[in-house]
């Protein structure tokens, strides 16, 4: 999915912690809208090996929490190793999300766009 952080409220990508509260048993990759770089949870963050057990992290690059020496998530021109790691959802899976998420906005009378939304 990319990602536009001029376009959100909050004027920045998610950081890894807020992406984990919504999101923390699957992995999660979002990319910039320029494609140069990405924001990923903490499931993402194991299958990909950007962890601070993994060796080499020190050297990696990687931008970290200052207090906890943690990953932020952000990952800056390393996509080729995110999309080894993550390969990007087939048709099918896609199709399968779209029924779910379907069936979810239905059973919640969500049918239409609300009118404040831009044209």
């Amino acid at each position: 999915m990319a990602v536009d952080d001029s376009r959100l409220a909050e004027g920045r990508a998610p950081t890894r912690w807020e992406l984990d509260q919504a999101t923390p048993r699957h992995p999660v990759v979002l990319v910039h809208a320029t494609g140069q770089s990405c924001v990923l949870n903490g499931a993402a963050l194991d299958l990909t090996g950007l962890t601070t057990s993994a060796p080499g992290f020190s050297e990696s690059g990687i931008p970290r929490d200052p207090c906890t020496g943690e990953p932020t998530g952000f990952v800056f021109g390393r996509q080729d190793r995110v999309a080894r790691a993550i390969p990007a959802p087939d048709v099918d899976e896609v199709e399968r999300g779209m029924a779910v998420a379907n069936r979810t906005y239905l059973a919640q009378a969500a049918t239409r766009w609300p009118e404040s939304r831009p044209r």
